[in-house]
């Protein structure tokens, strides 16, 4: 069987989106959007002939339920992007089929022109795709940590059902730090992984809603969120070595 992937990648050949024909539909969720609004979501086909694909000049976007905007088109809404824009400029398009051993690879260069209405220099709009690439990343770490900690959480649960007193004296206090390192408390103003994935949410999408270069305030938030990130990273791997080594 035909297996087919089609990459985009900078002029420094560093991948921005990947699609293939192993690609699965995303779930919308269940709330109030009519399905009629929403746009018909694209598989790369193995049809045979002339096929159309629409690249959204975004790059790939993070698994998070779908989320759709109030401004909506009949049969054409996206949903709300998770990843930045690309820049203006050149990228390598590449169609790789493959079947058994035998494989081909077709390439190709496009080019990304920004809107002439767009007045923002060039300077700026790098600054703003690379302030919005960092919330991105950063927001995607907080995701994979945040499930690391909810991991480690379950398994320390897990032993607590069983274990005698005086081991379960040492897992107890380990646990509950878990619990405040995966999601904030209630009525809490400390920090977590849950809230820092929220944090950089909400950067990213003060960034992508603006086509000018970013505030001194946005900028300010996003290294103090950073700086937040990087001390509950310290926490969580002393933490660790204490589950692994109590």
């Amino acid at each position: 069987m035909t297996h087919l992937a089609l990459e985009i990648r900078d002029m420094k050949n560093n991948i921005i989106r990947r699609y293939t024909t192993d690609d699965t539909l995303y779930k919308i969720p269940a709330d109030n959007t009519p399905p009629y609004w929403i746009r018909p979501q694209q598989i790369l086909s193995k049809k045979a002939g002339m096929n159309r694909f629409v690249w959204d000049l975004h790059y790939d976007p993070l698994n998070v339920p779908a989320g759709y905007p109030i401004a909506a088109t009949y049969m054409n809404t996206a949903p709300n992007p998770t990843s930045p824009w690309v820049l203006p400029g050149k990228y390598i398009v590449s169609l790789s089929a493959t079947q058994s051993d035998v494989g081909d690879q077709f390439r190709d260069t496009i080019e990304i022109k920004m809107d002439p209405r767009v007045r923002t220099t060039a300077a700026g709009l790098k600054q703003l795709h690379d302030l919005s690439l960092e919330c991105y990343q950063l927001r995607k770490a907080s995701m994979d940590l945040q499930l690391e900690v909810h991991q480690f959480r379950a398994m320390l649960q897990s032993n607590l059902t069983s274990a005698p007193v005086t081991v379960a004296n040492k897992l107890g206090p380990l646990e509950r730090e878990c619990g405040e390192l995966e999601n904030t408390l209630p009525g809490s103003t400390k920090p977590s992984f849950g809230r820092m994935v929220q944090t950089f949410a909400t950067i990213y999408g003060v960034l992508d809603d603006s086509d000018d270069a970013p505030t001194s305030q946005v900028i300010d938030a996003e290294n103090n969120a950073r700086k937040q990130l990087e001390e509950l990273k310290k926490q969580w791997g002393i933490l660790k070595q204490k589950i692994q080594n109590p």
